[in-house]
Order: C-alpha cells, then structure tokens, then sequence
C-alpha cells in the first residue's frame, strides 16, 4: 500500500487507515464509529479512533453517539480511543465511564494561542483523576 511504503520510506512505525493494512511490518490503527465495529476488527491493530463520543467540535454537525459512554471496559482487539467534542468539560466523563484513551484536536487548536495551556489543562485533569 502507498501510506505503507511512505511510512517505511520516512521511518515511521505507525500507519492509519484500513485494516488491510495490518501485515506485521509495522504498528496499525484504523477508526470505527460503534462498539459492534471495534469488536469486530482483528487482532494485532495497535488502537482504533472510535467517535464520535461527543458533538464533534471540529466538524460542525458530526453528533455525538451517546452509546459509546456505555460501553467502554469490556474485551477489545486493541485499544478503544475516543475522539469527538473532548474538551476538559467532558474529558471527566469519558474517565468516570472507563475510557483509557482519548484524541483531542478541536478544541486545542480552535484557539492556537491557547492550545499549549489547554492541553495543560487537560493534562491536569487527567493527572487527578
């Protein structure tokens, strides 16, 4: 696959894309938007970006999908990480249901002057809880 061979080309361990990609040279991640999707993936990705957990602050209509709060611990192929709306008001919830891992963009950069103290913030957040 081409994002294989430019990863290879570059050094870059990691890819993200389709699962097709999963061939044992190198870590694989893909997205999925539903816990049904993650379960079904196959063993050996490193993580898949499953969203969106809350409206998406990034892309303007992308709504939330309330059941991916229900269903965070449970036995998953690689790690669940969520991605949709985090901010450090919901960045709480997603710990109180279980969650391990989450993926920030929106709202660290709709704001470049303030991306460094917000990922601080959120950092703190993470750090107590």
């Amino acid at each position: 696959h081409g994002s294989r061979g430019q990863a290879e080309k570059y050094g870059i361990r990691q890819v993200h894309g389709p699962v097709a990609l999963l061939d044992g040279r190198g870590a694989v991640s893909t997205s999925v938007h539903s816990w049904e999707e993650l379960a079904a993936l196959p063993a050996g990705l490193e993580y898949a970006f499953i969203s969106p957990v809350f409206d998406s602050i990034s892309k303007p209509g992308y709504m939330a999908n309330s059941s991916l709060l229900e269903q965070v611990k449970g036995e998953w192929p690689c790690l669940p990480v969520g991605l949709g709306g985090i901010n450090a008001a919901t960045i709480g919830e997603m710990l109180r249901s279980g969650w391990k891992g989450a993926a920030v963009l929106g709202w660290i950069w709709e704001e470049p002057g303030k991306a460094v103290s917000r990922f601080r913030e959120l950092k703190k957040i993470i750090d107590e809880y």
